[in-house]
């Protein structure tokens, strides 16, 4: 067995800044690596604690670039202060700037950690002491992939250096099957019933952390999922559901805009399967005009291109051979400008230079993306604005990719109820659904019954009832 629909492994390294002229990086050993793993429904919520030790007889400032992929979101950041474990606070990036630097200049040692561009986190440590130790401490939450058959759960570790200590903990909680594991890399680990919940840990001395966690959590028919909690005075709660999902086929487009960015960015993508997910999608049209839009940080004249019987050897031929330099600049893009019934716009959306979001009209605009570094969040947005879809090729295979492209998008639509008992939802708006839907909100009062509708274009196809009960903490539900 095996579990599909793994994404690719990004690295975490911390670099410490040598001095003497310009600046010199140099990776810092870490001596140990503890990652605990929660997952309540397909919430999860992933730890990692690293600890590194400089060997130098000097102090450094280290580096660290932490990136994560589609729908991970930092909730914890802390490193050592004087010794102590201190937790940080979110500010606006020109306000944390400007307190780190005036606290190192105190000669205290602070943290600072970036939320940039390509949803990619990055420190500054100082000081990292001489023949001394730092640890950081960061923690993100994420939705789990709907993989069909259940939720999946993923973390590839690709580190290059052996550690003195590793320590792996997950645990899922109010799991009634026992979590399959496939054929996971990490050797020997395995899932027990702990409680109400499983769990699996492994312990290792001297270990090369470069194998990947990855499990599923079968889902149980189609029973809703409903957590309730009480904060502050206040009741909150998440459910999930698994709503029928229909499937129709679109009218196909006779005309495309084809927005491929060829920046050096590009060098980063997965550019074969964006062709081969660009050629399946011609073939199954046939005969089509594919106007061609190249762009960097300025835009090249559009090309036409004719496609007879799916053929596009001469479209493609012209991608491949497209130089990949230069910067982006995708506010350059006027999609208006172009009569085209759908674009395609092929890109990490990272820009970095100019402009940063691109002026779209009413035709619906697909994103297609194959870089683990990438704007997930504004590929997302835009597709969803204009009813197309985020292809986000990490996650897809070329046939899901494929279907999302040749169907209308199926949708959460919004959710009816008698009176105000439950306020403060999210998602807010429609966005689409493939599999299993979450939804988040506050209740009021002793409890609610809501109707979550679900449709395509607007239209309510299907809908479900949910029962909110504030004295349940968590419940199960037909």
């Amino acid at each position: 067995r095996s579990l599909k629909g793994v994404p690719k492994g990004t690295k975490v390294m911390l670099q410490a800044v040598e001095g003497g002229g310009a600046d010199k990086y140099v990776p810092l050993r870490m001596d140990e690596l503890t990652i605990d793993v929660k997952v309540v429904a397909n919430l999860a919520v992933t730890t990692i604690s690293m600890n590194f030790h400089n060997d130098l007889n000097r102090v450094l400032e280290g580096r660290l670039n932490f990136p994560l992929g589609e729908g991970q979101t930092v909730s914890r950041f802390a490193m050592t202060v004087n010794g102590k474990l201190r937790e940080g606070v979110v500010v606006e990036k020109a306000k944390g700037r400007q307190v780190f630097e005036t606290i190192v200049r105190r000669g205290i040692d602070p943290g600072l950690l970036e939320w940039t561009k390509g949803n990619v986190f990055k420190a500054r440590v100082y000081p990292i002491p001489a023949k001394g130790d730092k640890k950081i401490v960061i923690a993100y939450e994420q939705e789990l992939k709907d993989a069909g058959k259940g939720f999946l759960y993923s973390l590839p570790l690709h580190f290059k250096a052996k550690v003195d200590r590793f320590h792996l903990r997950a645990e899922v909680f109010k799991q009634e099957v026992v979590p399959d594991l496939g054929s996971n890399e990490l050797a020997n680990l395995r899932f027990e019933k702990w409680n109400e919940s499983f769990l699996a840990e492994t312990k290792r001395e001297n270990y090369l952390p470069n194998q990947s966690l990855a499990f599923l959590l079968p889902k149980q028919a189609d029973r809703q999922r409903i957590f309730v909690e009480e904060q502050g005075g206040k009741t909150y709660f998440y459910l999930t559901a698994n709503p029928k999902v229909i499937r129709k086929p679109k009218t196909l487009p006779k005309k495309i805009g084809l927005i491929w960015d060829a920046s050096a960015s590009a060098r980063n993508r997965d550019l074969e399967k964006e062709l081969a997910v660009l050629g399946a999608y011609f073939s199954k049209i046939g005969n089509l005009t594919v106007t061609l839009v190249v762009f960097r940080n300025e835009v090249e004249k559009a090309r036409e291109f004719i496609i007879r019987k799916g053929d596009w050897n001469k479209l493609a031929k012209t991608l491949k051979e497209l130089p990949l330099d230069g910067a982006t600049q995708l506010g350059a893009l006027d999609l208006e400008k172009y009569a085209c019934d759908e674009f395609i716009l092929s890109t990490d959306g990272v820009s970095n230079f100019g402009n940063s979001e691109l002026a779209h009209g009413k035709a619906p605009v697909y994103a297609l993306n194959s870089s683990p570094v990438a704007e997930h969040a504004y590929l997302r947005y835009l597709s969803q604005a204009t009813s197309g879809a985020y292809l986000n090729l990490n996650n897809l295979t070329k046939e899901e990719a494929l279907a999302k492209l040749a169907s209308v998008p199926y949708s959460f639509l919004g959710l009816r109820q008698d009176g105000e008992s439950v306020s403060e939802t999210y998602p807010r708006t429609a966005v689409p659904v493939d599999g299993s839907f979450s939804l988040a909100g506050m209740l009021k009062g002793k409890g609610a019954e809501i109707t979550l509708e679900f449709g395509l274009g607007g239209k309510v196809l299907y809908s479900e009832k949910v029962t909110l009960d504030h004295k349940a903490h968590v419940s199960d539900s037909g």
